[in-house]
């Protein structure tokens, strides 16, 4: 199993909230991209909007989303993040930087090097795309 797929639930659980990784990430797409719509996060996702909406459901009884409609077309749905999904939001990304310095500490200086080096050299490669 990946280390982001084990920390992702990990930090969820250690913050104390009951919140999936897709939940998670859906709700963090959410809130950077506001606006979004049930149809365009499927499409980004590459899944059916019924599983997205069910995530959303689920979201929107936690208090973490909120449905409005678009203001130039009242057929279209826009979702916005709430303040708790901000609260949210920042309660996990603290928890999931906690555990990874935990694992990262377990790396040699050297490991650290090569693992940075690495990193770089995956970052320069997205960039050429």
């Amino acid at each position: 199993m990946s280390l982001v797929r084990q920390l992702r639930p990990e930090s969820a659980r250690l913050a104390g909230l009951d919140i999936t990784p897709p939940q998670f990430f859906l709700l963090k797409m959410v809130a950077c991209e506001p606006g979004m719509t049930v149809g365009s996060l499927a499409e980004r996702l590459d899944v059916s909007p019924s599983a997205i909406t069910v995530m959303v459901d689920r979201l929107v009884a936690r208090g973490y989303v909120r449905r409005e409609p678009d203001e130039r077309d009242r057929r279209v749905v826009r979702l916005t993040a709430t303040d708790a999904a901000s609260d949210v939001l920042q309660r996990v990304e603290r928890a999931y930087k906690t555990m990874l310095a935990q694992r990262l500490s377990l790396l040699r200086e050297e490991e650290i090097e090569q693992l940075i080096k690495y990193m770089e050299i995956i970052s320069e490669r997205r960039e050429t795309e």
